[in-house]
């Protein structure tokens, strides 16, 4: 009995994945429709095989409860394909089957489970009704968005069945080589399934004489006549303009971002008087295993060692963490340590300022408040944090379960 659930990763599990959405509360949205309507469960497989009588969400018509059987595996079966096609945008196939299976009921006189089917089908074509733009295209249909600056090439792949636009997924990579040529040897890598392929591919350059034996490579591999349009008028041209503005927008997002970073690490660099720009950042939260940790690490001269160690701390661990350096004959490493100021038990630990020790120097830095700067060093330390809490918790749990017997 499958169920559906939202995740922002994508592990090789065996699941369907579906997506990416455009945003977070536009999946949640999807979601929630979907359990209401195809009455999927949602409780985890600890808590299924171990139910004995229905929860909440049966009571409220949320879920037909396969926890206790009051659904056969093959009618959730029919269910979880239902949910399948709607997600893949088969909405004819859908509407088809449901149509029928609702015949069917009402020809075995069974009425109460054609009004569901009748129920059923109705939501579901109200939705499709909300969602479907400009005109409903018959067959599957992807816009190619492409854009340039310099080196950096942004591609993204918009993906509309029966007139919906389902996802879309961009690529931003390095490239030297010609426009025309960066998207033909995309094409070809993007649409190596054939069940990717669509029906049409609205591409935004002339790609002159490769065109047609790239529709030829791809009609082979679908089995099926693909067509490759680099111009229309309309809507195809609409979604071609579209794609082109997402392509744009993704890269200079990344190149915002990238810029962003350069002059946060400048900054850094300069608050801290730091010998060079510091692009490999280590931070160690030493509060529960003292030095073990860094001298392990340092026991690796393998790994590049980085331009900057933050220590979650104030003098005393700055001092320890310098004296484990020079033990280990370690030179031209900056080393800084990170703590907030001490405060009265009332004060909120948010409003204390985070102070930045530095060797060679009595008293700390305190970093504005507002500083892209500090906010990078609270983040670094905050991850380590998080990082170490959650391993000495695996570790008190190996520890309370165990026995003499297990050594």
């Amino acid at each position: 009995f499958p169920r559906l659930f939202l995740t922002r990763n994508r592990l090789k599990d065996g699941s369907l994945y579906f997506g990416p959405y455009p945003s977070g509360a536009k999946a949640k949205e999807v979601y929630e429709w979907i359990l209401k309507t195809f009455k999927m469960r949602t409780c985890n497989d600890h808590e299924f095989s171990n139910r004995s009588r229905p929860c909440l969400e049966y009571q409220i018509k949320r879920c037909d409860a396969p926890c206790v059987a009051y659904i056969s595996k093959t009618d959730y079966a029919h269910k979880v394909e239902q949910v399948r096609w709607f997600l893949e945008g088969k909405n004819a196939e859908l509407l088809k089957v449901l149509r029928h299976r609702m015949q069917q009921a009402a020809d075995q006189l069974q009425f109460e489970q054609a009004a569901e089917w009748r129920n059923l089908l109705q939501a579901i074509e109200v939705t499709l009704e909300k969602q479907k733009a400009v005109n409903a295209a018959q067959s599957a249909q992807d816009a190619v968005g492409f854009f340039r600056e310099a080196d950096q090439v942004s591609l993204i792949v918009l993906s509309f069945r029966e007139g919906l636009l389902l996802e879309g997924k961009p690529y931003l990579s390095k490239n030297y080589q010609e426009d025309s040529e960066v998207l033909e040897q995309f094409l070809l890598q993007f649409y190596s399934d054939p069940s990717l392929i669509p029906d049409e591919i609205l591409i935004p350059l002339d790609l002159k004489d490769t065109q047609t034996v790239l529709e030829e490579i791809l009609s082979e591999k679908k089995g099926k006549r693909v067509v490759l349009k680099n111009s229309g008028r309309g809507e195809k041209r609409e979604k071609i303009e579209l794609a082109q503005k997402n392509a744009e927008q993704r890269l200079k997002r990344k190149m915002l971002d990238q810029q962003s970073l350069e002059e946060t690490l400048k900054e850094l660099r300069q608050l801290l008087e730091l010998k060079r720009l510091p692009r490999r950042i280590e931070c160690y939260d030493i509060s529960n295993l003292h030095y073990e940790v860094m001298r392990r690490r340092l026991e690796h001269p393998e790994w590049p060692f980085p331009d900057l160690m933050i220590i979650d701390g104030g003098k005393g661990q700055l001092a320890s963490a310098e004296a484990a350096l020079k033990d280990a004959n370690i030179e031209g490493v900056d080393l800084v340590a990170l703590a907030k100021e001490r405060g009265t038990e009332i004060e909120k630990e948010a409003l204390k300022p985070e102070r930045v020790f530095l060797l060679n120097r009595k008293d700390p830095i305190v970093l504005p408040k507002r500083s892209a700067a500090l906010h990078l060093l609270v983040q670094i330390r905050d991850e380590a944090h998080r990082f170490g809490i959650t391993f000495h918790r695996s570790l008190r749990k190996k520890t309370g379960l165990s026995s003499r017997l297990d050594s």
